[in-house]
């Protein structure tokens, strides 16, 4: 018996299946073709969704709004998983890369809680590090992650995304633990 698919999934697998009717069904560079989820799409310029999406975190089939393909489609091409990576990393001229992708700003991520990029390097955030600092604190007197999370959320401090009442024992774990921080301490 077949598992039942959810209806994100079966939208994102009719989107595949337009991709591969209307604009390639295989790399343009390689040609591969075995497997459908392998292939990506690739802007080759600047589209106003691309501009709506820029900075965040998450991309692919199942956040793009079927308009947005259907309006960006002159401007992407197929290409397998390890092509797309090389053409981001420019061994592929002939494929044109966006110019925010080609800034370095896309790639750098979310710097850790208390930190910015500035000059394309992670310094330290005034405005925050002192939350990171007391967190830090309050773990050391014995206080747990629930804790921390539930002062942290009772006094209004502002998550790194800005949301308040947003913080968790997970989101607070990962600033005070070394082993999920991308500080070097």
């Amino acid at each position: 018996m077949k598992k039942s698919q959810s209806a994100t999934h079966k939208t994102t697998e009719r989107k595949r299946q337009w991709i591969s009717e209307n604009i390639s069904d295989c790399c343009v560079l390689c040609g591969y073709n075995k497997c459908q989820r392998a292939l990506e799409l690739h802007h080759t310029k600047e589209t106003p969704f691309l501009i709506r999406k820029k900075g965040r975190q998450r991309s692919g089939l199942s956040s793009m709004p079927w308009q947005d393909i259907y309006d960006d489609a002159p401007h992407m091409v197929v290409l397998c998983s390890n092509c797309h990576r090389e053409v981001h990393e420019g061994m592929h001229p002939e494929i044109p890369v966006p110019e925010h992708t080609t800034s370095g700003d896309r790639q750098k991520g979310r710097p850790p809680f208390g930190y910015k990029w500035q000059d394309g390097e992670i310094v330290v955030n005034p405005k925050t590090i002192t939350h990171r600092k007391r967190m830090n604190e309050l773990y050391k007197q014995g206080l747990g992650w629930s804790a921390i999370a539930r002062k942290l959320n009772e006094e209004g401090i502002l998550t790194q995304t800005g949301i308040v009442s947003g913080w968790f024992p997970t989101t607070v774990m990962r600033v005070i633990e070394p082993r999920y921080s991308k500080v070097k301490r």
